[in-house]
């Protein structure tokens, strides 16, 4: 449940970022460079992960609590169960190497706009 909790704390967070930061400062720069990839294919990519990422959290959250103690019986489900935290741990991965990804692609753009 704590870490439902802090998915959606960090979903709340990082619109507040995107639109109050990232949509006003960052996101001109890199699609005004030679990296407007970064921005075209890997934000979004990035949004789209982010946006389902609490929710694939509070289903698997669901199936724990619906199942309880019978999951040491159930080996459908806790394999389901298994599989979903993994899912969810390779997704946050994939978003922190995405966020390096832009951050890497802002400071391309920013050193362009220096030279």
């Amino acid at each position: 449940m704590i870490g439902v909790v802090c998915l959606f704390t960090a979903w709340v967070a990082g619109g507040f970022y995107y639109v109050d930061v990232y949509g006003s400062a960052v996101k001109p720069a890199i699609k005004a460079s030679d990296a407007k990839w970064v921005h075209s294919i890997v934000m979004e990519t990035k949004e789209h992960v982010f946006l389902f990422l609490p929710l694939l959290a509070l289903l698997t959250t669901s199936l724990i609590a619906k199942f309880g103690e019978g999951l040491i019986e159930n080996k459908t489900a806790s394999k389901t169960i298994v599989l979903l935290a993994g899912l969810i741990f390779l997704l946050g991965f994939s978003i922190a190497g995405m966020g390096a990804i832009i951050a890497s692609g802002y400071r391309f753009a920013l050193e362009a706009a220096l030279l």
